[in-house]
C-alpha cells in the first residue's frame, strides 16, 4: 500500500463542497489510472486514502496529482487495487473501488523444462504440474491430451497462492494419469477477463515399455518339404532390442536376428512350437506359434482279419494320420463297393451277408486316396472232416488211421472213437500225432502190432464252439497170402520176358533188313 500526502492550496471563497468524486474503476495492469476529485471552496490540503490508509505521493514515482486533487497512477500495478477516497479538511469523498486485473502469465509444464519430451515407464502413475503466474484474478488452467480437453476432474488438483505483496496470483495444476501409450500433453491458461487462452509448449510423453512380440510365417500354407522364413516382429521403446529363438523348447544358439529360415520341413515337426524372446531395457516379451504342416495321409493301424460266430458284433479298427485330418471310407470286395463313410471304425454283425473282405481307405484335401491292407470277416462253422472210410491192415504190422478237419476256429478238438466210445489212449500200442496247419487240423492214430481185436469200426469226432462232425473209419484185415503174392509176381515177370524177346527181334529186322529165320 502506498501513502500519498497531498497538499492542496485551495483558492476561492465560500464553504467547501465536493464538485467531483472518484468512481469505481476496472483497470488492466500496466494501463493508466485516473481518479477524479474536485473540491469547491478548497481552503486546505487535499489527501488520498486507500483502504483507509493515507497515501504518500512523494514516495510513489508512478503517482501524481492533477488539477489539485485528482490522482493519476501510471503504470498501474496489481498491488494498487483497493478502495480509494479523497479528503479536504473535514470533507471526505465516497470510497471508489479500484479493481486491477492482470493477464495470466504464459503457462509452462514443470516436467518439460529439461526437453520437449518426457520418458515414463508403462503402467506407472505420471504426475505433471502446470504453472501460471501473475494472473489477477488467478488463471484458470486446462489440461489437454492429444488436443482434447481432460474432462475427468478427479485426475486434476489445483492450488492458488498469492505472490507476496505484488497483488498477483500463481496457479499450479497437477494432472495425474496412468502411462499406457505415447501422448502429447499441453496446458492452457485463461481467465474471465482474458478468455484468449495461452498455451504451453507441447510435452511429448514417451512411454517406455517392454517389447510386444508377434511371430509371422512368410507363407500362408506350409507343406511337408517346404522351406520358409519365420519373422519375429516387435514393438518396443527403447527400440534397441535383442532376439533369442526357441524350437520345441530348446534355444537355437547363434540366431540373434529377427528372422530364421527353416528348410525342408518334415511332418514330424507338425504342431511343434517355435518361440521368439525379445529383450530391451524395460524387460522382455515373447510370442510363439505352432507350425501347421500339411502332409499326405498315412495309415498307422491297418484293420485285422477277424473270425466270429454268427450274430457276433465285430469291429474293424483303422488309424491314419495326416494334415488336414484325413477322412475315412470303408469298402468291400474286389470292386471296392462303399460300405461306410466318415467314421474311423467299422462295426458289423457277423452273418453270411457280411462275411467278406474289407478295406479302410483314407483321403484328405489335396492328396491321393490311400488304402489299407485287406481284412476279412470269416464265420466260424462246424468242422468238416476228410478221412478214409476203409483202411486195410495186416496182423503183426502197424496201421495209421488219418483224419483231417477244416475249420477257422482255433478251438477245434479231434477225438478218436472205437465203437462210438472214446478210444483208450492209455494203452502203449495207441498214440495220436496231431498236426496244425492254416485252418486245417490233422490227427493220425497209430496202432502198433495189429491184433485180431484191433480190426473193426473206428470214428473221427471233431467239435468246435458252433458244432460237431464225425466220420467212420473201418480197419479191415488184408486177406492176401504170400503164395498168392509169389504166383502173381511170377506171372508178371514171365509177361515182361516175352515182351522183351518180341521187342529184340523187331528191332533187328528194322535195323538190319535181314530175315531172322534165314540167319
Amino acid at each position: 500500500m502506498w501513502m500519498l500526502a497531498l497538499s492542496l492550496l485551495c483558492v476561492g471563497a465560500g464553504a467547501l463542497q465536493l464538485a467531483e468524486e472518484p468512481q469505481d474503476r476496472l483497470v488492466t495492469a500496466g494501463e493508466r489510472l485516473d481518479l477524479q476529485c474536485r473540491v469547491r471552496g478548497q481552503a486546505g490540503p487535499c489527501t488520498w486514502q486507500r483502504d483507509g490508509r493515507a497515501l504518500q505521493v512523494g514516495d510513489m514515482a508512478r503517482a501524481q496529482l492533477v488539477h489539485g486533487c485528482s490522482l493519476t497512477l501510471h503504470p498501474v500495478l496489481p498491488r494498487d487495487q483497493g478502495q480509494y477516497s479523497c479528503s479536504s479538511g473535514d470533507l471526505t469523498s465516497r470510497e471508489a473501488q479500484v479493481t486491477v486485473v492482470a493477464e495470466p502469465g504464459v503457462p509452462h509444464i514443470r516436467q518439460g523444462r529439461e526437453g520437449e519430451h518426457l520418458e515414463v515407464t508403462q503402467g506407472s502413475q505420471v504426475h505433471l504440474q502446470c504453472e501460471s503466474q501473475g494472473g489477477v484474478p488467478p488463471a484458470e488452467l486446462e489440461w489437454r491430451v492429444g488436443g482434447s480437453p481432460v474432462t475427468d476432474l478427479q485426475r486434476i488438483s489445483e492450488q492458488v497462492t498469492r505472490l507476496g505483496d505484488t497483488g498477483t496470483w500463481k496457479t499450479v495444476s497437477t494432472f495425474t494419469f496412468l502411462a499406457t501409450e505415447d501422448s502429447t500433453v499441453t496446458c492452457q491458461a485463461a481467465s474471465q477477463q482474458f478468455p484468449a487462452a495461452k498455451l504451453t509448449l507441447p510435452l511429448q510423453v514417451k512411454v517406455r515399455f517392454r517389447p510386444n512380440v508377434e511371430i509371422l510365417v512368410n507363407q500362408e500354407v506350409v507343406r511337408e518339404g517346404d522351406s520358409f522364413e519365420v519373422l519375429c516382429k516387435s514393438l518396443a521403446y527403447p527400440e534397441e532390442v535383442g532376439y533369442r529363438w526357441f524350437f520345441k523348447g530348446l534355444e537355437l544358439e547363434g540366431l540373434v536376428n529377427n528372422s530364421i529360415l527353416i528348410e525342408e520341413i518334415s511332418r514330424m515337426y507338425d504342431q511343434a512350437d517355435i518361440s521368439c524372446l525379445v529383450d530391451n531395457e524395460e524387460g522382455r516379451g515373447s510370442a510363439s506359434t505352432s507350425l501347421d504342416i500339411l502332409y499326405s495321409p498315412t495309415i498307422l493301424l491297418h484293420p485285422r482279419s477277424q473270425i466270429a460266430k454268427r450274430k457276433d458284433n465285430v469291429t474293424f479298427h483303422c488309424v491314419a494320420e495326416g494334415n488336414p485330418t484325413p477322412a475315412y471310407l470303408w469298402t468291400r470286395g474286389r470292386t471296392d463297393s462303399l460300405v461306410q463313410a466318415g467314421r474311423q471304425n467299422l462295426s458289423l454283425v457277423a452273418t453270411e451277408r457280411t462275411e467278406a473282405v474289407y478295406k479302410c481307405q483314407v483321403f484328405s484335401e489335396g492328396h491321393e486316396l490311400v488304402s489299407s491292407l485287406p481284412a476279412s470277416l470269416t464265420l466260424i462253422r462246424k468242422p468238416v472232416i476228410d478221412a478214409e472210410s476203409r483202411k486195410f491192415g495186416s496182423l503183426g504190422q502197424d496201421a495209421i488211421l488219418q483224419c483231417r478237419t477244416r475249420s477257422v476256429s482255433n478251438r477245434t478238438r479231434i477225438v478218436w472213437l472205437r465203437d462210438l466210445e472214446p478210444l483208450d489212449l492209455s494203452l502203449a500200442r495207441y498214440s495220436v500225432v496231431p498236426t496244425y496247419l492254416y485252418r486245417e487240423q490233422r490227427s493220425d492214430l497209430l496202432i502198433r502190432n495189429l491184433r485180431p481185436e484191433d480190426f473193426g469200426q473206428y470214428g473221427c469226432f471233431a467239435e468246435n464252439e458252433v458244432g460237431t462232425a464225425m466220420q467212420e473209419v473201418r480197419l479191415v484185415e488184408d486177406s492176401t497170402d504170400i503164395l498168392t503174392l509169389v504166383v502173381g509176381l511170377t506171372c508178371v515177370l514171365g509177361l515182361l520176358l516175352l515182351l522183351a524177346i518180341f521187342l529184340y527181334y523187331r528191332a533187328r529186322r528194322i535195323c538190319g533188313g535181314s530175315d531172322p529165320e534165314k540167319d
